[in-house]
């Protein structure tokens, strides 16, 4: 399989237009099973206040986390042909985001049902530059999977 930071990258700047260098400028830095991190630059994701607009951020956090949920099923099936959804989320705002940040996510558990599908719970984080406050937690449940080949 290819570098799983390429692989990443190249999905979601070429599936999610709004994700990629015209957009959102949003870029994974790292990616493992320990860790999958997210650059979100500030500049084009800014509102009227000069600090992180929320729905910019928010969709940063559930890439993040769904980058972790891919990299888990592309890893354990060895295979890139994999799905993976945020089947619920939460999102608190402890403090504004004010300059370019990295969102963190890491698994806090996950499972493997019958059908072949994982269900992890992932925890995405963005702090301070300093990595000392976080200014934003998302926590979710992801559900992933190989795709079915079709006949």
């Amino acid at each position: 399989m290819e570098n799983s930071l390429d692989y990443l990258n190249a999905l979601i700047h070429d599936g999610i237009a709004i994700a990629g260098p015209r957009g959102m400028q949003l870029k994974f830095t790292e990616v493992s099973l320990e860790k999958t991190s997210m650059a979100l630059p500030l500049a084009p994701n800014v509102n009227d206040k000069g600090t992180g607009f929320a729905g910019a951020i928010f969709s940063a956090m559930v890439l993040c986390g769904w980058g972790m949920a891919t990299e888990h099923v592309c890893r354990y099936f060895k295979t890139r042909n994999v799905w993976a959804v945020a089947a619920e989320t939460s999102i608190k705002f402890h403090a504004p985001v004010v300059a370019d940040s990295v969102a963190t996510a890491r698994v806090e558990s996950f499972k493997l049902d019958k059908k072949k599908r994982f269900h992890l719970k992932i925890i995405c984080t963005i702090t301070d530059p300093d990595a000392s406050i976080p200014r934003v937690t998302l926590k979710g449940t992801y559900v992933a999977a190989p795709r079915i080949p079709t006949e």
